[in-house]
């Protein structure tokens, strides 16, 4: 099989689960504002996405080595969760590992790449699936095993007061 052969066969893997894909993330959306307001955690936002096809694309045409299968690419459903302050990301990033299996492997914390006094991009980026006992559940079954790369940070505020952000 050439390389192109199997960048057309991910895609058209692609293809036929984009329905799951779409009814997952906007299911995982929803669970995460529920476990937010359930735990009386306030943030500024929570969206979640199906990565488009033209991106993966992009991405599986550019991948070195290249991927073997599309269950080998971890961002093709993503949620971001923005904070209102920077220690919250931790107060969600622990929900999360409470609530789903976080594959350290494929997670990121990027805040430990700089340093605290200068500005950067500050975000955890956490791969999940979820955990053994909500897949069992079943209105959560057939998600089972299906990832999500869930980006986490505290919303930019500058020349602000923190009462204000």
């Amino acid at each position: 099989m050439s390389a192109s052969d199997h960048v057309d066969e991910i895609l058209r893997d692609f293809d036929r689960r984009k329905g799951l894909l779409d009814e997952l993330h906007g299911r995982v959306e929803l669970l995460l504002h529920e476990l937010l307001d359930d735990r009386g955690i306030r943030v500024h936002s929570v969206e979640s996405r199906v990565k488009g096809r033209e991106s993966l694309e992009r991405k599986v045409r550019g991948h070195v080595p290249p991927y073997e299968t599309l269950e080998a690419i971890t961002d093709l459903v993503g949620a971001r969760v923005i904070t209102y302050f920077e220690d919250d990301v931790d107060t969600v990033k622990g929900l999360l590992e409470a609530e789903f299996e976080v594959d350290p492997a494929n997670s990121h914390d990027l805040r430990k790449t700089i340093d605290r006094d200068r500005f950067g991009y500050v975000s955890v980026h956490d791969v999940v699936t979820l955990s053994p006992a909500r897949a069992a559940l079943p209105e959560w079954r057939r998600f089972a095993g299906g990832r999500c790369r869930a980006r986490l940070r505290p919303r930019r505020c500058s020349g602000v007061d923190r009462a204000r952000c």
